[in-house]
């Protein structure tokens, strides 16, 4: 779903491009607003019980939804300002607590999620811990080749 917000920030939605630099630029100098709003909101939802709350209750999963969208729209805002340090500091941080949380779901032996079954919760910590992964190599890809072709890079 944060996918989501992030294409639709750069596809979908023109002119979010102006509204990020006019309006919500002073409030997201160097990505750390978005960088910071964006954690928060991704670590609440790994809460198991913000996750039992969104399958019981509807309003809850729509919250969830909208969340998570906004969430992506705020870190292409924020990938798009911050230096690499900065996006190394939330990035490490985010891949590394997806990959932490994937693995305590994975190996727990106990319920964590009353809304699910044990095996969903396994199935679901290993695929935490590859979509923590899969950030960390695709944003690692991004910044080497964006520096490639900046020039940044001595080339071959």
């Amino acid at each position: 779903m944060a996918a989501g917000g992030w294409w639709l920030l750069g596809n979908g939605i023109e002119g979010m491009n102006g509204l990020n630099g006019r309006h919500l630029g002073p409030w997201n100098q160097f990505g750390l607003t978005g960088f910071l709003a964006s954690q928060l909101i991704a670590a609440y939802w790994m809460l198991p019980l913000a996750i039992n709350r969104a399958v019981v209750l509807p309003s809850v999963d729509a919250l969830k939804f909208v969340s998570l969208i906004a969430c992506g729209a705020m870190l292409k805002m924020s990938i798009e300002r911050a230096p690499a340090v900065l996006q190394l500091f939330f990035v490490g941080y985010a891949v590394s607590m997806l990959i932490s949380v994937g693995a305590f779901l994975a190996t727990t032996d106990r319920r964590l999620c009353n809304a699910y079954a044990l095996d969903s919760q396994l199935n679901a910590g290993g695929g935490v811990m590859a979509l923590g992964i899969t950030l960390g190599g695709a944003w690692a890809w991004r910044l080497f080749r964006d520096a490639r072709s900046s020039g940044h890079l001595m080339p071959r």
